[in-house]
Parts: structure tokens; C-alpha cells; sequence
């Protein structure tokens, strides 16, 4: 491994040398970047705020892509945003799904990327065409629902649920009155409803490699007319299912797993938890959604165990401005929030919103793919504390490859080897070995540098399946609180 330091070439052949080498480099860092509120506030307002134009975030994929939708100039259109690039429209077919791998999914195509034609999502019955997608994983399993044939009853019970990848297809599974899957981990678990009498929805979850499945409402009680009445709307990578139903005596937001059971979610500043209506949440836990404060008021939340339930409004960095967050749609592993809300005080047109956590670590984005059409992921642990522990963790890089680790006391974000070199080329670590994982982690303790210093990391992996030999990770760059 070489360290490039000031046009220095220096050898670091040990990993004990190599961590006091990157903490002696990154003692002589400026401080760059001062951090605020829990969150920055970004709203999408493509035409200035027109009140002709409404915007909606549709989804956060794992790195914290939005995608939505826009009515702009009088017509729909698509748009992404990302840390790196901000707002762009996309001048295509509409689609309001999307995951790491960079496809894209709506209720009957999927354009997978790299590709230039969608695939049709098929019913088991081409008779009857409807096919509505609710989900993907990165694994591009979409999970959704189908029409089993002509409409008999009006209360869903003629449609079933559907799954479908582009390597098996279309198939379905035999649960009970299962109407519909709502979502899917990165596993191949999947939860969904069944539907036994019109309005009353019973929550399942199913493992689709096995078929295996949970009757998840035979474990809530009866309600006072002698109902079970349970919806599940997410389930993340460690199993954790996210739903609301009936648990006695009232109604309650929840999250279940089989090792902890039910844990009940509160409502937001004194409302009622009825009107409490969660989201998405991510592998941390973290729960978004909307509710009704104890005014009546909506309002978008975030819940975690540490703090509770919290009004999203009270924590970014516009605490000055008019705009109301109402609701969450989704949020990203990387802490990033997607939602909708209006310009106040009175009621609006939609506009997007999109809150990025001011925390010591941040996605910065431009990660180039590789083998498989999979991104390089690059996280970061510790406080960022002078003094405390710190590590990097590269995953989903091509295992047993080399890696390259750019260290810059800015950002950059140059092209280079077909996507975007993220920080300034002040010092290099380079060959370090990529495990049979994929993975490689490196640590340190984090220079006494003055608060709001910045610092930003991106690894580059040779990986002959990229555009020119090699693949990056997303840029990431830390701050000292």
C-alpha cells in the first residue's frame, strides 16, 4: 500500500502502520463545514412555486435516491434527486418505484438499468391485465397484486398477490384469502394483507422462498364487534414489520418481530394514536409516517426508541420559514427523508420535501457500478468525537478485489473513469485488499480538529466489469460535531 502525502511517496506496508498513518493525515485538516438543525430542508419546487405545479416524492432507495413525480408545465413528469446532483427531470415514462441497482418499477413495467426497453410485469392470466406493484428489493423482486379473474364480490377478494423477478417471473402464492403484498426485504420476506369481509384487512407475513407465512392478525385481539382488523405497510432487512391495527383497547401503529413481539407506537403530542399513520422504516429502526398532533393538525413524524415520537417541523434547519411538512413517504438507510407537505398557513399544492440528516456522516452520492450492476457502498461509524474511535466500512465491493481510498479536505467532484471523483486528491491510500465479502473496513481515532471540520472519503474498486475498469463507492464525507 502507498500513502501519497504533498507529492511524498511514502511505503505503509502493515495495517497498525497504515491506521496511525491516516490519523497523523487527518490531523492537518481545516475546518470546512459547519453543521445545524437535526436535518436540512430541501423543498422541490421546479417552477419557483407555482401554485399550477404540485410535486411528490414516490420513494428513497438504500444510498437515499428520491424519486417522484411533478406536474410541470402542464404536463407529469419524472425527476430524481440526490445530494450530488439536486433536482433533474427525467423526460420518460412515469415509474415511482426504484432501488440500488438503479431500476425502476411501476404498476406493470420494469425498466431495469442499463436497459433502453421496459419489461412487462405479466398476470398468471393475460385475460385480465391488472397488475399494481407496491414494492422492490434490490434483488429486483417486485411484490404487488393481480387480478385471479372477472370481479365477484367488490371487497378484493378477487385479486391475489403477486411476485415477479426477471429471472422466474410471474407466480403467486397459496395463503388464505391473501389479497396483495405491500413490501419486501432484501431477503425474500414479504408481508401482506388477507381479506376475509369488506373493509377489514388481516396482516401476514411470508417467506417467498419457502412459502412458508405467519398469520400476523391471529395475533392482535377482537375488537368489540368481534373484528381483527391489522394493515402492515414495510418490513425491513432484520425482519421488523411495520403495521397499524387494532391491539385493545384502541388502535395502534406497531412494530413486530418474532423474537420481541409488538411494540406499540405512541401519538404525536398528545393525538390519538388512531390517526397515527406509519410509512416506512429502515434498518435502525427509525419510523416516518403522518399524523394528527393534538390539535388536529397533520403533521409529518419521526419515531425511534431513543427519542420517541417527534414532529418532523420542529427539526430542520427552515425552523423560520412557511412550509409544513405533512407526511413521510419513505426513508433511505442514509437518514435520508422524502415526504410531501404545502406552503402556509393555509392548505396549498403539494410540493416534495426532502430532509437530509445533519449527523457527523453524509451520503454524498456519485457511486459507479460494477459487476452485477451493484454500487460499492461506503458507510461510516463513530461520533466523530476529537479523539474517538472511527472506521470506514466498504461493502458490496467485487470480493477479493483492490481498492483505492481517496481522502480530500474538500470536495471535488470531477469525472473520472466514467463517473465522479468525489473529494480533492490530497492524499491516496491505495491496493487495499478487498475481502471474500466484498467488504473492508478500516479505523482510526478521529483527529482533534475544531468543529464543523469536514473530511471526505470515496473508494474506487478495480472491477473490470465497470465502464473503465473500476467502480467507485458513493462519496461520504464526515464532520466533527
Amino acid at each position: 500500500m502507498r500513502l501519497f502525502i504533498s507529492g511524498a511517496n511514502w511505503r505503509v506496508p502493515h495495517p497498525v502502520i497504515r491506521r496511525v498513518a491516516l490519523a497523523a493525515a487527518l490531523l492537518f485538516l481545516p475546518a470546512l463545514r459547519a453543521t445545524g438543525q437535526e436535518f436540512r430542508l430541501t423543498t422541490v419546487e421546479p417552477d419557483g412555486g407555482s401554485t399550477y405545479t404540485e410535486t411528490g416524492a414516490t420513494d428513497v432507495s438504500r444510498g437515499g435516491i428520491v424519486l417522484g413525480r411533478t406536474t410541470y408545465q402542464g404536463a407529469t413528469h419524472q425527476y430524481t434527486w440526490t445530494v450530488a446532483a439536486g433536482f433533474q427531470l427525467i423526460p420518460a415514462p412515469v415509474y415511482y418505484l426504484t432501488n440500488d441497482l438503479g431500476d425502476r418499477f411501476s404498476d406493470s413495467y420494469a425498466l431495469l438499468a442499463g436497459a433502453t426497453t421496459a419489461v412487462e410485469i405479466p398476470t398468471p392470466d393475460p385475460a385480465y391485465p391488472l397488475v399494481a406493484a407496491f414494492d422492490s428489493n434490490d434483488s429486483r423482486t417486485v411484490v404487488g397484486l393481480t387480478n385471479k379473474g372477472p370481479p365477484s364480490t367488490g371487497i378484493g377478494m378477487d385479486r391475489i398477490p403477486i411476485v415477479w423477478d426477471p429471472v422466474n417471473g410471474s407466480r403467486t402464492f397459496a395463503v388464505p384469502d391473501a389479497k396483495e403484498l405491500v413490501a419486501v426485504n432484501i431477503h425474500g420476506v414479504a408481508v401482506g394483507h388477507r381479506r376475509i369481509r369488506s373493509g377489514f384487512d388481516l396482516a401476514f407475513v411470508i417467506d417467498l422462498q419457502t412459502g412458508a407465512w405467519i398469520d400476523l392478525a391471529g395475533m392482535l385481539p377482537l375488537d368489540a364487534a368481534g373484528f381483527r382488523h391489522s394493515t402492515v405497510v414495510d418490513i425491513n432487512d432484520n425482519g421488523v414489520v411495520l403495521g397499524h391495527g387494532y391491539t385493545g383497547p384502541d388502535y395502534n401503529p406497531f412494530l413486530w418481530d418474532p423474537v420481541n413481539g409488538f411494540t406499540l407506537l405512541p401519538g404525536l403530542n398528545g393525538g390519538d394514536p388512531l390517526y397515527v399513520t406509519p410509512t416506512a422504516l429502515d434498518n435502525q429502526q427509525r419510523v416516518v409516517g403522518g399524523a394528527l398532533d393534538g390539535n388536529d393538525d397533520p403533521r409529518a413524524f419521526i419515531w425511534t426508541a431513543a427519542d420517541g415520537m417527534r414532529d418532523l417541523n420542529t427539526l430542520h434547519d427552515d425552523l423560520a420559514g412557511d412550509y409544513l411538512l405533512t407526511k413521510c413517504r419513505d426513508i433511505s438507510e442514509t437518514g435520508v427523508i422524502a415526504g410531501f407537505g404545502h406552503h402556509g398557513p393555509g392548505w396549498g399544492p403539494n410540493r416534495a420535501f426532502i430532509l437530509e440528516p445533519n449527523g457527523p456522516w453524509m451520503n454524498l452520492g456519485h457511486g459507479l457500478a460494477g459487476t452485477g450492476g451493484v454500487v460499492p457502498r461506503l458507510t461510516g461509524t463513530g461520533s466523530l468525537q476529537p479523539g474517538t474511535p472511527a472506521s470506514l466500512t466498504l461493502q458490496d465491493a467485487l470480493p477479493g478485489s483492490q481498492a483505492w481510498l481517496f481522502l480530500g479536505l474538500s470536495e471535488l467532484n470531477a469525472p473520472f473513469k466514467g463517473g465522479t471523483l468525489v473529494p480533492a486528491t490530497d492524499y491516496l491510500f491505495s491496493r487495499l485488499p478487498v475481502n471474500g465479502a466484498g467488504e473492508l473496513v478500516i479505523g482510526t481515532n478521529w483527529p482533534a480538529a475544531p468543529s464543523g471540520t469536514s473530511i471526505y472519503f470515496q473508494y474506487w474498486v478495480v472491477d473490470p466489469a465497470a465502464p473503465f475498469g473500476a467502480s467507485a463507492s458513493n462519496g461520504l464525507a464526515g464532520t466533527t460535531p
